[in-house]
């Protein structure tokens, strides 16, 4: 496959996923009360709707440059990756926003109100909300690449570009 066929393989992808993402909203717009009372917002709840959809994509642009035995696993990694993603979001809501939310509240003394704003807080949760779900997804990437035949530590660039690849690991700020 050409560079350009990637590229058009990566455009239909995309295309599609943004598709679902609509579609997720939709979904979510009409449960909009529901879910307005669980995650405030229904774009949150699309990106969970949708996930299936996302990763789908995501591994049928990835699954043209496997060899037969490593596409077995399709099915396994939308389905686990899809409910890693949402037991991370439901680990962010309810353990560690809450256990957040709580630290920021004992802070309050006579001096000090605790007294909240509604767009950094939602923010904050949003941000938290994602990241686990993303972090989340770790053992899945590690078990389906070792399953693959890919090592962790025999990837050729993390041993011989050291100080590179402890660069890249690092998450941006």
């Amino acid at each position: 496959m050409s560079f350009l066929d990637h590229l058009e393989e990566l455009r239909k992808r995309l295309v599609i996923s943004i598709a679902a993402l609509f579609i997720g909203v939709l979904v979510a717009y009409t449960f909009v009360g529901t879910i307005f009372e669980f995650m405030m917002r229904p774009l949150v709840a699309s990106v969970f709707l949708a996930s299936p959809a996302l990763l789908s994509q995501l591994w049928l642009f990835v699954a043209p440059g496997l060899y037969a035995r490593e596409k077995r696993y399709a099915i396994p990694f939308v389905a686990f990756s899809t409910l890693f993603f949402v037991a991370g979001g439901l680990f962010s809501h309810f353990i560690a926003f809450q256990a957040l939310w709580a630290f920021f509240a004992s802070l309050e003394t006579e001096l000090v109100t605790f007294t909240p704003r509604i767009a950094p807080m939602f923010s904050l949760y949003m941000r938290m909300l994602l990241a686990f779900g993303a972090v989340f997804q770790m053992p899945i990437l590690a078990f389906f690449l070792a399953r693959m035949g890919s090592s962790l530590r025999d990837c050729s660039f993390a041993t011989s570009n050291t100080p590179s690849s402890s660069f890249l690991s690092w998450p941006p700020s």
